[in-house]
């Protein structure tokens, strides 16, 4: 309780800073690198707080990639936000060729920010990735509040009542592109490893990128799925099913479905 209290005071000082004008920061993540920070956002105020976003998932990834001994990939963050997978991932392995898919204007902008702070070869691409090539809406979510700030990793090519992302909320139009037009732009022969966090439109891209990839590949998927959200239940288990139809394991035992970042490897 009194860290959880602690937390929200942290929160509250960001916002804070907000109002008087200081929300631009710089903070260096330990083991991923530096990052430039706007804190009226979500997932910026929450590495300003936390020292870091979702760091448990990334370290885990950069764990088992190590197990693996892997130093030569190619590593597709679709869904990068401002970068954080995609840095820590060239950070720690510098012989992989990383590409990072962020569809946000703003949120793109900084994720170039971020690349170009810390110095890495990274290939950023304005584009979204779905089932076909050419343009479409991505709709802004209105996830927004006082102490937590706008959520811009909302963002999505899904339409949702329910999570505000409609015409009345924003949005604007995007570059597309296939699957298929994805895996022209990579190195042939590489091991592939893909971090897969897309707002719900997780399952239409895996259903058109598992067919197109080599079956005796080394494939690992890092992908986001919210079983504790009752609306999601049903996609979340289609993508697992999905996944292990093609013969994809989990990386551990799924004992209880709850939502997170779930690894799942082929021919390791």
């Amino acid at each position: 309780m009194i860290t959880h209290n602690i937390t929200k005071l942290k929160f509250f000082f960001s916002t804070i800073l907000c109002f008087f004008g200081f929300k631009k920061q710089v903070k260096k993540i330990k083991g991923v690198g530096l990052f430039e920070l706007d804190i009226s956002y979500y997932i910026d105020r929450c590495i300003f707080v936390n020292h870091g976003y979702e760091s448990d998932s990334i370290f885990r990834l950069i764990e088992i990639l190590k197990t693996y001994d892997l130093k030569h990939f190619s590593f597709l963050d679709i869904g990068s936000n401002i970068g954080l997978y995609a840095i820590a991932i060239k950070s720690n392995f510098p012989g992989s060729k990383v590409f990072a898919f962020e569809p946000t204007s703003f949120t793109f902008a900084r994720l170039i920010k971020n690349i170009e702070i810390n110095n890495l070869r990274i290939s950023a691409s304005k584009k979204a990735i779905s089932n076909f090539n050419g343009t479409s809406k991505l709709y802004h979510s209105n996830s927004r509040s006082f102490l937590y700030g706008e959520n811009s990793g909302m963002n999505s090519l899904e339409y949702s009542q329910k999570k505000k992302r409609t015409d009345n909320f924003g949005y604007e139009l995007i570059d597309v592109i296939s699957c298929k037009k994805l895996l022209e732009l990579l190195p042939k022969d590489q091991v592939l490893i893909i971090k897969l966090d897309i707002e719900e439109h997780e399952f239409t891209v895996l259903q058109d990128l598992l067919p197109i990839i080599h079956s005796k590949s080394l494939t690992l998927f890092q992908v986001e799925l919210l079983w504790s959200e009752p609306m999601m239940v049903d996609k979340c288990d289609r993508i697992h099913s999905l996944l292990l139809e093609n013969d994809f394991r989990a990386e551990s035992e799924i004992l209880e479905k709850k939502s997170g970042n779930y690894i799942y490897l082929r021919n390791f």
